[in-house]
């Protein structure tokens, strides 16, 4: 950006501060100025939000929490156009908001997609592969605490996948089945499976332990003598 360019994009800020304009936050007040100075026109809009003054919609996006702000301007390009330097863009333009808050706002309109808290990223439900295997999944800080009292493979990330398509009324059989696990016990003749199933909208894990014992063996069921 030339120096006269940005000679004439501080006198367009100025000329918005005025008193009824000194809600606005600063990151606005920039994105309002370069909107003024746009040489191109925005993308068409039918939507009935782009009949409304600019500074009316930076207006109800004030009253909006920041979060809820930022999902708001990914509605239309011209609402992109309007809100992202405030609210995605400039890092000091708005209240910090927690960024899985921000993402769990998107999810709701993403069908197939869910919400990772140990990534903070969207995850494809079609692209489930990866949260299986030990060295690509994201979950691996809290895979000590599921090895211990669920499974070696339990997947907090598939369990979500499972829990939203159980919510869409859809088909989850075959992603539940990923949270089942059978093993041989290293430390006896014994067999551990677990198997998965949605009761009343929870998850619950049944564990079984087979145990093997040679019928000439009887020890394990020798009652003690007084």
């Amino acid at each position: 950006m030339s120096s006269n360019s940005i000679t004439v994009l501080q006198l367009t800020i100025q000329s918005i501060q005025m008193n009824p304009m000194r809600w606005l936050l600063p990151g606005a007040l920039l994105s309002l100025a370069m909107l003024r100075l746009r040489t191109k026109p925005l993308p068409p809009d039918t939507s009935t939000l782009s009949k409304l003054p600019p500074e009316l919609i930076l207006r109800i996006a004030s009253y909006l929490p920041p979060a809820s702000a930022a999902a708001f301007s990914l509605c239309t390009k011209r609402l992109y156009a309007l809100l992202a330097i405030p609210y995605l863009k400039c890092k000091h333009g708005h209240t910090p908001f927690n960024k899985t808050e921000f993402l769990r706002l998107l999810e709701s309109g993403l069908p197939d997609h869910i919400v990772c808290y140990y990534c903070e990223k969207l995850h494809a439900i079609k692209r489930l592969q990866r949260h299986l295997e030990y060295t690509t999944r994201c979950d691996v800080k809290s895979n000590e605490a599921m090895r211990t009292y669920i499974h070696p493979r339990f997947s907090y990330v598939i369990f979500q996948m499972v829990m939203k398509r159980h919510r869409q009324g859809l088909d989850y059989s075959s992603l539940i089945k990923l949270l089942s696990y059978n093993v041989w016990s290293w430390c006896g003749p014994d067999e551990i499976k677990t198997s998965a199933r949605i009761v009343d909208g929870s998850l619950l894990l049944r564990q079984q332990h087979i145990i093997l014992v040679h019928p000439n063996n009887d020890s394990f069921f020798a009652e003690e003598k007084s």
